[in-house]
């Protein structure tokens, strides 16, 4: 991921998986959508 600029970020434990998961769904069908997904979701600490 750090090849690319992405900064690695800690959501969970793996119990919440699942839920993780589908939120990667959601933001990347925003993204393909041409909508920008941080309209949607909240920048999360450390991220800018």
């Amino acid at each position: 991921m750090r090849d690319v600029g992405a900064v690695p970020a800690v959501f969970g434990t793996l119990d919440r998986v699942r839920q993780l998961e589908e939120v990667a769904g959601f933001v990347i069908g925003l993204a393909f959508s041409g909508t920008d997904p941080n309209s949607a979701v909240p920048c999360v600490g450390g991220a800018q």
